[in-house]
């Protein structure tokens, strides 16, 4: 079964057997009138596609799905997608023309077997969420299959082979041989090797990042917590005196520092017997070169003798962009310098999740900012102030990242699209200071972005790789880039994290 089968299968499975309440009501379709057609009326309406819209949002692969509470226009959106099929295939959405006159229900495929399909299907027998088997008769119209339809010119199983081949976004060095691995393993061992023998050097190089690595780390951390207190100006300052700690852990068990490079590498690839090994001794003998150069290499921090300067960019810092579907997310992880939460849609959702997103955000140092999900078919200046108002409640401090993401028309002109996001992001504008970010798919943004080049450009592209995309029409530049969407979103930043901040919020802070 395809990725995106697997993911909604998870979220619908755990539905069943639900049955709609008195008068007719769903959850699913109180949830799509609130979210998506932004109207009333939907919560007792026929909810077999607005159930398949729900679970495609709550698994994060709505864009691959479709969401619908029409079936003729959710059959029609498949065939422009190109993801139409007459063959039925597991997680396939299978659309039925029982009455003669046109697609009134849908349904999704478990599996195939024996000439029948086996389904679940919501608003079944008038009412149900249940499992049905069916003949492959004339009843079935066509299949839209989600694992064909492209974002960006991907699929989703494509996005996320390009997230993988591309690997953590700053991993950690790697053994590439037995002679590098060998160093780490012999460090674990109560005996040493002789002294003066094979691999001593390499030994001791190994021991001294490991000691230098636990020394710094504490202190690193603690950094970015400053930083985002606006205290990161100590940094160059203290570099020295977090290589020099890590120094004295060193030598405390006997490890000796040297002073120039070239003796111990010489020496190092003296002993060694290939060339493997040669480079791995040289590699390990060089962080116990001096301090500064181990905390360096063990940590992945500027060296104290050339620290970045304030502002400077850094080669695409990595970050994710959250919402109530990535319950829980871990903001500790080292790998992070920024995130993005979601806050409100609309005129009516407020996202439960935001309150913590927002305080773990700045627990942990990192740039933060939050966004509003863009509904065109209501007042912009409404959903502004809302925004706002949401915001402020959680703390509103220097920094903030303010966002609008626009993804949909709500069945509005590339135009009328275009002026209402301009009343958006100049009503925040206006009652801010600060030019708030706009995120939008990349032939969104270059169809409904006349005008708005000079709001920063979050742009979502995955047919790119990181840090890759060309901003569209009217933007020059971009500052974040979403290249991948697969348990969460992923994000690089051409900016580094201080210039991230003074795209933020300026003044006094509020809340």
């Amino acid at each position: 079964m395809d990725p995106i089968s697997d993911k909604l299968f998870k979220v619908i499975e755990a539905e069943l057997p639900y049955r709609e309440e008195a008068g007719g009501y769903t959850k699913y379709g109180d949830w799509y009138g609130e979210n998506i057609a932004q109207s009333g009326g939907y919560d007792s309406a026929a909810w077999c596609d607005m159930f398949l819209a729900w679970a495609a949002s709550k698994a994060g692969v709505w864009k691959y799905t479709g969401q619908f509470a029409y079936t003729p226009s959710h059959a029609n959106w498949f065939r422009q997608q190109g993801a139409w099929s007459t063959k039925p295939e597991p997680g396939a959405f299978v659309f039925y023309n029982f009455s003669g006159a046109r697609i009134h229900h849908v349904g999704i495929v478990e599996k195939v077997a024996n000439g029948k399909i086996y389904t679940i299907e919501a608003n079944t027998e008038g009412v149900h969420l249940k499992r049905k088997v069916r003949d492959t008769n004339s009843s079935i119209v066509g299949y839209g299959l989600p694992r064909k339809v492209k974002v960006d010119g991907v699929t989703f199983e494509e996005a996320q082979a390009r997230a993988k081949a591309a690997g953590p976004p700053f991993p950690a060095p790697s053994p590439t041989s037995e002679a590098e691995t060998m160093p780490i393993a012999l460090s674990r061992t109560e005996q040493p090797p002789p002294a003066g023998g094979e691999g001593a050097l390499v030994v001791t190089g190994a021991l001294a990042v490991t000691l230098v690595a636990a020394a710094v780390q504490p202190l690193r951390k603690r950094l970015r917590t400053q930083a985002a207190q606006g205290r990161h100006r100590s940094r160059r300052r203290r570099w020295p005196l977090m290589a020099g700690s890590a120094l004295a852990a060193a030598l405390a068990v006997g490890v000796p520092a040297m002073t120039t490079a070239e003796p111990a590498m010489a020496a190092a690839a003296g002993t060694a017997k290939t060339t493997a090994a040669k480079m791995a001794a040289a590699k390990m003998a060089a962080v116990t070169t001096g301090a500064v150069t181990t905390a360096a290499a063990a940590t992945g921090a500027p060296p104290a003798e050339a620290p970045p300067a304030k502002g400077a960019e850094t080669p695409h810092p990595y970050g994710v962009d959250v919402s109530n579907h990535d319950q829980g997310f871990d903001w500790s992880a080292d790998n992070l310098s920024f995130g993005i939460a979601k806050i409100t849609e609309g005129l009516t959702f407020t996202d439960g999740t935001f309150a913590r997103n927002w305080s773990e955000l700045k627990k942990n140092g990192l740039v933060r900012g939050a966004y509003h999900f863009g509904r065109p078919g209501q007042d912009p200046v409404r959903q502004a102030d809302r925004f706002l108002a949401e915001v402020r409640k959680h703390g509103l401090e220097q920094g903030d990242l303010l966002v609008l993401d626009l993804e949909v028309t709500d069945g509005r002109s590339a135009g009328e699209v275009n002026a209402w996001a301009k009343r958006w992001l100049e009503r925040v504008r206006e009652a801010t200071g600060v030019k708030p970010m706009f995120y939008s798919s990349w032939s969104f943004a270059r169809t409904h972005g006349e005008g708005l080049g000079d709001y920063p450009l979050w742009v979502a592209h995955y047919g790119k790789d990181k840090g890759e995309v060309e901003a569209p029409e009217p933007w020059k530049e971009w500052a974040l880039h979403q290249y991948a969407s697969t348990d969460h979103d992923h994000n690089v930043a051409r900016l580094s994290p201080e210039r991230l901040r003074e795209l933020g919020y300026q003044a006094p802070p509020i809340g």
